[in-house]
């Protein structure tokens, strides 16, 4: 599987950090525009605060992966805060459980344009 990121892809990816964690009110207004703007193939959503934040969910990142969530069109996966692999005293659970997520979300359908 090849996971390099397109410039589009990164643009996401970098708009997502710079909004963590300093003020989340704006994000699911910034993330639809900027979904609409880049127009992904699929969107990653890393950490519990992120998901249930875009997702407006309040499960637990490990309830809340292994689905297909949809955001305006573009399918959607969730996993861990790749922070939370560095500090939990169980890193090979969680990354095993990470690595199957990106597996995951590489599988799901890409956004018919």
């Amino acid at each position: 599987m090849d996971f390099q990121l397109s410039d589009d892809q990164r643009a996401i990816a970098e708009m997502a950090g710079s909004l963590a964690p300093v003020d989340w009110q704006p994000l699911p207004a910034q993330l639809a525009h900027t979904l609409k703007t880049v127009q992904p193939a699929r969107v990653l959503l890393l950490g519990q605060k992120v998901a249930q934040t875009v997702l407006e969910r309040h499960e637990p990142v490990g309830q809340l992966r292994q689905q297909r969530f949809d955001l305006a069109g573009h399918a959607a996966a969730v996993s861990y805060d790749p922070s939370f692999l560095l500090r939990t005293s169980q890193p090979k659970k969680y990354k095993a459980q990470t690595w199957a997520d990106l597996q995951f979300a590489a599988q799901l359908p890409a956004r018919s344009k």
